[in-house]
């Protein structure tokens, strides 16, 4: 009969029961609990304390929807096996992290893979660097926005940047004069060394005619030595 109890309650969570009526006895319960995550985030702020404790437990609530990382105690925001588990199925949940686990390369690297809008939330610091900011803007030409104004003025860095994402020239990215003026110089540099498809399609038919060439020199040698 309980059984019976439990699965109803389940489907009625499936078809959007609101976390808050869930029945105090099934608070406890890991399977039900998980259906309610799976469902609203916020359902993870409704379970029991022994569950809300449980490490293994918020991992598995925290993979199902990343989102729910906001309603974990504080300890656990700042558990790297935990974070990383949420940025993982929702980059944007770096949100809800603590200050050093913003910081930290690997998550906000797992963060911005799963989302690149995730750079918003990583600490100035990591802003600040190359590799990151160039993954990130890889991905999304508005990141170049969320770069550090140390980078953004540094011509060598919008070099790669522009070659990260030529779509930073987009005209509505937010960014002020000094950065537009070097991408713009940054692409003009780039497309001058780029070579034309003429002088491409050029030197293809010179290596396809020395190719040949070889080739013919061969063929008259083979034949001499037949002789």
């Amino acid at each position: 009969m309980k059984n019976t109890e439990k699965q109803k309650l389940i489907e009625e969570i499936k078809n959007g029961l609101e976390p808050a009526g869930i029945p105090e006895e099934y608070r406890d319960d890991k399977e039900v609990v998980m259906a309610a995550v799976k469902q609203d985030d916020k359902a993870l702020a409704y379970a029991s304390d022994k569950l809300r404790n449980d490490k293994n437990f918020i991992i598995r609530a925290v993979k199902k929807n990343g989102l729910a990382l906001r309603y974990v105690p504080d300890r656990f925001k700042d558990d790297k096996d935990v974070v990383l588990a949420a940025v993982m199925d929702y980059g944007p949940a770096l949100k809800y992290a603590s200050d050093r686990l913003k910081d930290d390369l690997g998550v906000a690297l797992a963060a911005i893979n799963q989302d690149a809008t995730s750079i918003f939330d990583v600490s100035d610091r990591l802003k600040d660097n190359r590799d990151v900011m160039l993954d990130a803007i890889w991905r999304n030409k508005y990141n170049i926005c969320y770069a550090s104004d140390r980078l953004k003025h540094d011509y060598d860095f919008i070099i790669d940047a522009y070659k990260a994402n030529s779509d930073i020239t987009y005209p509505f990215i937010n960014i002020d004069e000094e950065t537009k003026q070097l991408i713009d110089s940054a692409k003009k540099l780039i497309e001058e060394k780029k070579p034309s498809l003429s002088s491409v399609l050029s030197k293809a038919e010179k290596a396809s005619q020395e190719h040949n060439s070889k080739l013919n020199t061969q063929s008259r040698d083979d034949k001499d030595l037949e002789k």
